[in-house]
Order: structure tokens, then C-alpha cells, then sequence
């Protein structure tokens, strides 16, 4: 490796270099899951078991009993663009719950009086993420699914998982909301740049001090 050019305060150092090596990811996948029927009403909704679900991991097939048959259908955040015709559900990757169309955003599903109530399947998904999964360096030290080559005993993370957060709540967003509205990012009050610093970095406590004049120490 070499460092051709660069802008830092203290010269970087190199920690290690590391050979067999690959990058993991915290998630679980669920096959074949079944989320129940389809009745033909508007905005019918399905619920995933497993939280929180990873974006664009989910597949999920509704047989309406036409002749099409079983059937995938696309999915996505919200049902805004979605045709009255478009074979498209929402998915709330948070909740895990899923959303129909309503006929005008998105087609309604069916009913299948052949089989009224097992006709919508998750046939795969992945859930995962959050603090949990901030395990501490060598907890990893197996694999689940043989790899050919791979002695699954001799596996491990070299280094602590960090990153992982959990989802903000409701009241945690409703306190963080009033600050904004109340700063609009201006730094005015000694607490508006103790705010301002700790969203700008990996900050977890910050003080400021008012700074007096010396000549005016009003100011």
C-alpha cells in the first residue's frame, strides 16, 4: 500500500494485514412464512413475525385462485406511484407490517375461495440489525452452514462489531423534533453549540462556555 498523497493532522499507521477474510452482515432469513389470506377489501394488511426487516430482503407471493396463479409481488416503501392495476405491496421494514393497494395506488388482492386463508406467503426475508448485534471481538467464532474448505470451528470476528443502532422511538423523535424547530441549526445559546456539536460527530457530551470580553463583560 502506498500513500500517495494526503491531508491528516497525525500520520496514519497501518494496524494489520489480514488474508482470508470477509465482510459480515447481522441478519437472519425466514423462509416460507405464512401471513394468512386475501379478501378483496382495500388497504388488507399482513404481518411479518420477525422485526426489524431488512430493506429489499422480502419476496412475497399471493395466489388469488386465477388462472395466473401464484404470483410475486414487487414490494416498496409506500404506495404513492403505485398503478390501480400494479401487482405492488408496502412494507413497513420498522414493524414488519405489509399494505395492499387500494385499487386507485396499487391492486387490490382477491379472494381465493379456494383457499381463503393461506394464500399470502413470505416465501423469504431477512431480519436483523440494531445494538444486539454489537458483539464484542472472537464472539463469532462459528458457522451455522457448512462452507467447502472452511473448518466451520476455526472462524472468528478479529475485531469488535460496531455500528449497530436500534430504531429512534416515537418520544426520542417527538424531543429531538422541538430542538430543531427551536435552533433551525443556529448557533446562538451556549446549549444550541453543545446541540449543534454532538450532531455533527460521534460526540457523546459537549460544553460550552460562553467566552467574556475582557473589556466588556457583558458580552
Amino acid at each position: 500500500a502506498r500513500l500517495i498523497t494526503a491531508q491528516y493532522e497525525r500520520a496514519p499507521k497501518l494496524l494489520a494485514v489480514r488474508t482470508n477474510t470477509v465482510p459480515a452482515e447481522q441478519a437472519q432469513t425466514v423462509e416460507r412464512e405464512l401471513l394468512g389470506g386475501t379478501d378483496g377489501s382495500r388497504y388488507q394488511r399482513w404481518q411479518l413475525e420477525n422485526t426489524p426487516v431488512m430493506r429489499g430482503s422480502v419476496k412475497i407471493q399471493i395466489d388469488d385462485g386465477t388462472r395466473e396463479g401464484k404470483q410475486v409481488w414487487s414490494i416498496d416503501d409506500d404506495l404513492l406511484g403505485a398503478g390501480r392495476d400494479e401487482k405492488k405491496l408496502q412494507v413497513d421494514w420498522t414493524s414488519g407490517s405489509v399494505t395492499a393497494g387500494d385499487g386507485e395506488n396499487g391492486a387490490i388482492p382477491i379472494a381465493n375461495p379456494n383457499n381463503p386463508d393461506t394464500n399470502v406467503i413470505a416465501l423469504s426475508y431477512q431480519y436483523g440489525g440494531g445494538l444486539r448485534g454489537n458483539v464484542a471481538a472472537k464472539a463469532i467464532n462459528a458457522l451455522l452452514s457448512p462452507l467447502d474448505g472452511i473448518d466451520s470451528g476455526k472462524v472468528e470476528n478479529l475485531f469488535a462489531a460496531t455500528g449497530g443502532r436500534d430504531e429512534e422511538r416515537l418520544d426520542d423523535a417527538k424531543k429531538r423534533a422541538r430542538v430543531s424547530l427551536r435552533s433551525r441549526e443556529r448557533a446562538v445559546t451556549p446549549e444550541d453549540f453543545e446541540k449543534l456539536a454532538q450532531e455533527a460527530g460521534n460526540v457523546k457530551r459537549a460544553k460550552a462556555l460562553a467566552l467574556v470580553h475582557p473589556h466588556y463583560p457583558g458580552v
